[in-house]
């Protein structure tokens, strides 16, 4: 998915077809609007527990409490398909991001797998779904 910048640039573009004024002055578009706006909320810091989307590029914030995201079912899911999870405050060694796979494993680099990764010491971090399993890579 677009991030919010581009999603309102399209829908508050000047010109009905990007670029062109001939085409005529942009009428914006209700569906346009609403991407854009489930964009910002998607983009909000998370506190508490959430769902995670396909193509999230998320901040957590542990300072309270405990946060778990839950990653979508593999069903969902396309290999190369890729998350970012960032460390809004600098508390994951206080209270821990967890992240469920939800019944889809996490490599753990060995060969094996976890179904749960906690995060308590990287401060930001991608995962990508490669071949059944999420692979997680440091930032």
């Amino acid at each position: 998915m677009p991030n919010a910048r581009v999603l309102g640039n399209t829908a508050w573009r000047d010109w009905s077809i990007d670029g062109v004024p001939s085409s005529g002055a942009n009428d914006p578009d209700k569906a346009e609007i609403r991407a854009f706006v489930d964009a910002l909320v998607r983009a909000e810091v998370k506190t508490e527990d959430f769902d995670v989307l396909v193509g999230d590029r998320l901040s957590v914030d542990t300072s309270d409490a405990a946060v778990m995201g839950t990653m979508p079912p593999a069903a969902d899911l396309e290999d190369g398909d890729e998350f970012t999870f960032n460390d809004f405050a600098g508390t994951w060694g206080t209270n821990a991001f967890t992240l469920n796979g939800n019944d889809t494993p996490f490599g753990n680099g060995n060969g094996g797998t976890i179904d749960n990764l906690i995060c308590n010491v990287t401060k930001r971090f991608s995962v990508t779904f490669a071949g059944g399993v999420f692979v997680v890579r440091t930032i």
